[in-house]
């Protein structure tokens, strides 16, 4: 099992009918992470008012990258920061409902009413790949999963 995690991850509204989600360092050190919504994204879970998950097509099934990641992806952040990972509005879909873009994850015709939210987020690169393709590892990467905060969101 992996110890705690140096930071953590908050969802919230936003004041366009969407979400947007950010990591907080909680430790006294600088963090180096990854992210990246294709390599490593934060996964976005809706749950309806019976607690059934809304289903969403993940293009990562259909993607075939054209390279390994990148060092652009892991990123530093100061004792105490915070910085945004990720944001989305909910737009009104053309054949009713409400449709939600979240990188890779495509949810369409999600109905109007209350829903339940919350990103989990999968630590588990450590390394990336020079324009040659040579792999370079990363120290002090944390590794596990972290589940964040749960937010209700109304859909009018």
């Amino acid at each position: 099992m992996a110890d705690e995690a140096p930071f953590e991850i908050v969802i919230s509204k936003t004041k366009s009918l969407g979400l947007a989600v950010a990591i907080h360092n909680t430790s006294s050190k600088e963090l180096t992470y990854c992210h990246d919504m294709f390599w490593q994204p934060t996964l976005l879970i809706l749950r309806d008012r019976s607690g059934n998950q809304v289903h969403c097509n993940d293009q990562r099934v259909i993607m075939r990258p054209a390279s390994p990641i990148d060092r652009y992806c892991f990123r530093e952040l100061g004792p105490d920061g915070t910085e945004q990972l990720y944001d989305a509005d909910f737009e009104r879909h053309t054949e009713g409902g409400y449709k939600l873009y979240w990188g890779h994850q495509q949810f369409h015709q999600i109905a109007p009413g209350r829903y339940k939210a919350f990103v989990t987020f999968e630590c588990q690169r450590d390394s990336w790949a020079d324009d040659d393709r040579k792999w370079h590892h990363e120290d002090g990467i944390w590794m596990g999963v972290v589940r964040s905060n749960e937010i209700e969101i109304e859909l009018p």
